[in-house]
C-alpha cells in the first residue's frame, strides 16, 4: 500500500495540532487592548503584570495627592474610595463646592487605610464621603462581617485624624448580572455597613435602589458603563441620594 496518503493525513493532523497550540498560546499570553495587541510574556505572568499596573497607578495618584496637600484650603469635601470615587464627576455633581477626589481605582479598604494620611489635606476638611469595602467584597470575596471590620478600621482612623468631621458612608453598589447568592451576600454586607454607620454615629447612604438597581438586584445596564461602574445618569442618581441623606453634611454638599 502506498505511504504518501497516510503521511499527508498525519501532516494535516500535525499542522492542526500546531495551529491549535499557537492559538491557545495567543489567548493565554496576549492581551487585546484599545492600544493594540500586547504580549504578556513568559517571564511576567498576567496577574503579576496587573499588580504592577495597579501599583504604578496608585503611586501616580498618591503623588498627585501629595502635590496638592498643602495648597488645599480648609473646608474641602473629601471623597475617599476606589474606582467609583475616582470616576465620580464631582465638580459637576456638586457645583460651587470645594470637592476633593481621593479615589484610587482597585484599592481595598486596607490599602485605603494605609494611605489615609496622604489622602487628607493638611487643612481641616468640612466632611468626608467614604466608599469602602467594594474591592474587598468583589475581588477578595470577604464575608459581610470582614468587610464591615475593614471599613470600621478606616472610619476609626478617619475619626482619630479629625474627631468632629461629619462622615457619610456609601453602601456598596451592585454589579451587572449578579446571581441570587451574590445578591444575597451584597444585601447582608450593606446591612452590616448600615449597622456600622449607626454604631459610629455617622450617615449611611443606601445604593441598592431603583432605578440603577434592577428588580433582581443587579446594576442596570442603562445606568452603567461596564460591569461595575456607573455612567453619567447613574452618578446623577447617586448624587441625589447623597444630598437627600447627607444629615449634618447636607448644607455643606448642597449646590451653591
Amino acid at each position: 500500500m502506498p505511504l504518501r496518503p497516510t503521511l499527508k493525513i498525519r501532516s494535516r493532523k500535525t499542522a492542526l495540532a500546531v495551529g491549535l497550540l499557537a492559538l491557545l498560546t495567543l489567548l493565554v499570553w496576549v492581551d487585546v487592548l484599545p492600544g493594540g495587541w500586547h504580549l504578556r510574556g513568559w517571564v511576567v505572568p498576567h496577574a503579576v503584570r496587573r499588580a504592577q499596573e495597579q501599583a504604578h497607578h496608585s503611586a501616580a495618584r498618591l503623588a498627585l495627592f501629595e502635590s496638592e496637600r498643602s495648597t488645599i484650603p480648609a473646608g474641602a469635601l473629601v471623597f475617599l474610595g476606589s474606582s467609583t470615587v475616582e470616576y465620580f464627576p464631582l465638580e459637576s455633581s456638586f457645583p460651587g463646592r470645594p470637592v476633593l477626589n481621593r479615589g484610587i481605582a482597585g484599592e481595598s479598604a486596607g490599602e485605603l487605610l494605609a494611605r489615609l494620611h496622604a489622602s487628607l489635606p493638611a487643612a481641616e476638611p468640612a466632611a468626608a464621603i467614604l466608599y469602602g469595602g467594594s474591592i474587598d467584597f468583589r475581588r477578595e470575596g470577604a464575608s459581610p462581617a470582614e468587610v464591615s471590620r475593614r471599613v470600621k478600621s478606616v472610619l476609626l482612623a478617619l475619626k482619630a485624624a479629625a474627631p468632629d468631621l461629619p462622615i457619610i458612608l456609601l453602601g456598596i453598589l451592585p454589579e451587572r448580572d449578579m446571581d441570587a447568592p451574590f445578591v444575597a451576600r451584597l444585601i447582608l454586607t450593606n446591612r452590616r455597613l448600615d449597622a456600622l454607620a449607626t454604631e459610629q454615629a455617622i450617615t449611611f447612604v443606601s445604593t441598592e435602589r431603583p432605578p440603577i438597581m434592577t428588580p433582581g438586584g443587579s446594576l442596570a445596564h442603562e445606568y452603567s458603563v461596564d460591569r461595575w461602574h456607573l455612567n453619567a445618569a447613574g452618578y446623577e442618581h447617586l448624587t441625589r441620594w447623597i444630598l437627600m441623606s447627607a444629615g449634618p453634611a447636607a448644607e455643606l454638599l448642597a449646590p451653591r
